[in-house]
């Protein structure tokens, strides 16, 4: 119901990489987390398995290029057909022809043919170019180092459907997505040095996910109880 709204008119601002759209569609999406504002999107996307909406406006919009070029009679076309003469990026005609050169089909704007299904082809590359992106972003993040240990595809994750205790399931999605108040994530904002970032409750090591989830002794009975650990 709110995406038809958020990219009304996306057919034709789709092209322009315009990021103001995911503002508001990633702000939900880490209320709905419970997770704070300061999470990484990557974080976000990843543990929901959703696309960013300025993705989806380009989708759109290539869309509607194909819909252009199969109608050479339409105003649209002798419109754009003028464009593709001119060396202007902001026209809708070069910017279409850069996006589709980047996603490796320069021949498809040659020798279109109107017999292919070339919104699946372009469909398909977007989504697999902004993954194998997500992937390395996250990869290269410091501050998402546990998170890449058990996140390794591009999906929706189960346990936020299983989990149906809204405060325990925000509780493993903070911890999760380095959304919590452990020392690790307050000495990072603080500029606290890691050997300073001592665990509250057993006062040592830094207090790193890790170190709550199978080092500190205060945390014994209920890892005896959850985790099956002596």
């Amino acid at each position: 119901m709110v995406a038809p709204i958020i990219l009304y008119g996306a057919e034709v601002w789709g092209l322009y990489n315009i990021k103001e759209v995911d503002k508001l569609h990633l702000r939900f999406c880490k209320t709905w987390l419970g997770v704070k504002q300061s999470t990484p999107y990557l974080a976000v996307y990843g543990e929901l398995g959703r696309f960013p909406f300025s993705l989806l406006a380009k989708q759109r919009a290539l869309k509607f290029w194909i819909k252009i070029i199969k109608n050479l009679l339409s105003p649209q076309y002798q419109l754009y057909n003028e464009q593709c003469n001119m060396n202007n990026t902001e026209f809708l005609a070069i910017r279409v022809h850069s996006i589709i050169d980047h996603l490796g089909f320069p021949d498809v704007r040659i020798q279109f043919n109107e017999n292919m299904s070339y919104f699946n082809l372009f469909k398909a590359r977007l989504s697999d170019q902004f993954v194998q992106e997500w992937q390395a972003s996250i990869n290269s993040m410091s501050k998402l180092n546990y998170y890449v240990k058990y996140k390794k595809t591009f999906e929706f994750e189960p346990y936020l459907n299983i989990i149906s205790n809204y405060m325990i399931r925000k509780c493993l999605t903070r911890f999760r997505l380095d959304s919590h108040w452990l020392e690790i994530e307050l000495g990072r904002n603080s500029g606290t040095d890691r050997e300073s970032q001592l665990c509250k409750l057993c006062n040592t090591n830094g207090e790193t996910e890790y170190h709550v989830l199978m080092c500190c002794p205060k945390y014994s009975t209920i890892k005896s109880k959850y985790l099956h650990t002596s």
